[in-house]
């Protein structure tokens, strides 16, 4: 099971359909699906994640492989490595605001 079936697997089971879904992450039906299934067109960016995350998605779940995570329905958890992911995702996207205000700064310059 991929990404985005897993992803639509959590969405349905925690709030019974796509659009509730949708709303819960703060997006639009349409943006979303672009998610989800088996060839979605776009990659989940660490704000979405950590969104799953605050929702309840166990995102070592989220990301195993079909033949590790069979039969185990632990799409729900606060594990110590899910606190971990979510640490690591909350300090990546800082780090991404550092670089964008770096990159504007010297940006700037070449626009003038």
């Amino acid at each position: 099971m991929r990404l985005g079936e897993k992803t639509k697997e959590f969405g349905i089971s925690k709030f019974g359909n796509l659009k509730s879904f949708a709303e819960a992450v703060g997006k639009t039906p349409p943006d979303l699906s672009r998610y989800l299934g088996p060839n979605p067109s776009r990659v989940p960016g660490a704000g979405f994640l950590k969104k799953l995350y605050e929702l309840g998605c166990d995102l070592n779940w989220l990301f195993e492989e079909i033949g590790e995570q069979k039969n185990k329905k632990r799409k729900v958890s606060d594990t110590s490595e899910n606190d971990y992911l979510y640490s690591r995702i909350t300090k990546l996207e800082s780090e991404n605001k550092k670089l964008k205000k770096k990159l504007l700064t010297l940006a700037k310059p070449l626009k003038e």
